[in-house]
C-alpha cells in the first residue's frame, strides 16, 4: 500500500512496477493487504473515524 496521495491506498501492479491501479481510493486509511489463495480477492483493513475504528473489506477483483 502507499500514502503518496495524503491517504493510504492499496495499489496493484505488474512486478515491474509498471500499469499502476489504484483499487480502493477512499478518505479513509486502507492497509494490509492479504491476497485470496485464488489470486481472484483481496482483504484488507480499513481505519475509519481518525483510526478510532477498524473494519476488514474483501474486495473481488474479477
Amino acid at each position: 500500500y502507499s500514502d503518496r496521495d495524503g491517504g493510504r491506498e492499496i495499489y496493484v501492479m505488474n512486478a515491474d512496477g509498471s500499469n499502476q491501479r489504484n483499487l480502493t481510493n477512499r478518505s479513509d486509511n486502507d492497509g494490509h493487504p492479504t491476497w485470496s489463495p485464488d489470486g481472484r480477492s483481496i482483504a484488507f483493513h480499513s481505519w475509519l473515524d481518525d483510526d478510532a475504528q477498524v473494519e476488514i473489506y474483501v474486495m473481488d477483483l474479477r
